[in-house]
């Protein structure tokens, strides 16, 4: 009877030593959850933090890229200006050299007129 008495009390002792251990462990793992939530909690600002910025971003970069856009076809305007103005110049110095030719032509036949003129008094 004293070694069932003993054997009882061993197994009672083990008993409360492992509820022991089983509230630690739970508390523990209840800390441990506390943890992961807050930590979960972080990550989800970061990553809503990280999703703005990049929409932020794409929103910046998208109008960049318009106003590139932009650039580009009025930088093509001046270009097709600077040819026109560049065709209308050769056009207006062709024009002068067509005058400068004709005055002297003009001239010539004044000259010759006048030279008449003379010796015809």
């Amino acid at each position: 009877s004293d070694q069932q008495g003993g054997a009882l009390e061993k197994i009672q002792a083990t008993l409360s030593e492992n509820s022991a251990r089983t509230n630690k462990v739970e508390e523990e793992n209840r800390s441990l959850k506390v943890h992961l939530e807050q930590a979960k909690l972080r990550e989800q600002k970061a990553v809503s933090k990280l999703e703005q910025a990049n929409e932020k971003h794409t929103k910046e970069y998208l109008q960049v890229v318009q106003q590139s856009r932009e650039l580009q076809v009025t930088v093509g305007k001046r270009g097709n200006d600077v040819a026109n103005l560049s065709d209308q110049l050769y056009t207006a110095k062709e024009q002068f050299r067509d005058l400068k030719r004709s005055n002297a032509v003009l001239n010539n036949e004044k000259k010759n007129l006048e030279d008449k003129l003379d010796t015809s008094k």
